[in-house]
């Protein structure tokens, strides 16, 4: 980890901070363990920015109901209750 970090910042290509975070960051489909995922979701609304990583993507995006229903190929109802039933569970 340390020679992959070395080389990252002697090129020029980041900035150390970055360069650590990045290294040491978890990667999409690591498994983490329900205490380590409540831990990381605790320290991360205590960051400065918790809307983007280091690289300035965000993190999260809000979809609407029709988006939703628009990539999992669901367009009409069949997935909802009706408001009666919705009521009684």
């Amino acid at each position: 980890m340390v020679s992959r970090l070395l080389k990252r910042v002697r090129g020029g290509r980041k900035h150390f901070a970055h360069a650590l975070s990045c290294l040491a960051a978890i990667k999409a489909g690591e498994p983490l363990a329900p205490e380590a995922q409540q831990h990381l979701l605790a320290s991360w609304v205590r960051t400065t920015n918790p809307h983007a990583c280091a690289h300035d993507r965000p993190v999260y995006f809000r979809l609407s109901l029709d988006e939703v229903r628009h990539k999992v190929d669901r367009t009409g109802l069949s997935c909802e209750f009706k408001r009666s039933e919705a009521g009684k569970q």
